[in-house]
């Protein structure tokens, strides 16, 4: 059992693994979770089984991420990420290592950018 004043959370990555089991707990723990993922298919089973609210996007769009500036959150947990074709440094395609820059570190800054001025305005939240 979660024991703090949190209400909702945003949770990125939400369709599958870490992302799915994270929402999986807050909701368990009476908290409203907003469940970003890109595919729709991937995260209908979730919605259904958890109730939570789905937010179907790329974290990679910039413009997309802007919608989120509206949510009102408590808690965000970025858990999107990925790591293509790095087997080895020397081999890996530059277009690989924009997309894993583009999603890891790019869209996580982003998202803090539209997430985090309303946890500063109320003076709480938490984010990773």
């Amino acid at each position: 059992m979660l024991k703090n004043n949190y209400k909702t959370a945003l949770v990125t990555g939400a369709s599958s693994g870490i992302g799915e089991a994270t929402v999986r707990l807050l909701s368990k723990n009476n908290i409203t979770v907003y469940a970003l993922a890109r595919r729709k298919t991937k995260i209908d089973k979730i919605v259904k089984e958890t109730g939570c609210k789905p937010i179907i996007m790329d974290i990679r769009d910039t413009k997309s991420l802007e919608k989120l500036k509206k949510l009102k959150v408590d808690i965000f947990i970025n858990n999107a990420g990925l790591g293509r074709g790095f087997t080895k440094i020397f081999s890996t395609k530059a277009k690989d290592i924009d997309t894993t820059i583009d999603t890891n570190v790019n869209a996580f800054l982003q998202l803090l950018r539209c997430i985090t001025p309303s946890m500063v305005k109320k003076k709480n939240g938490t984010y990773n």
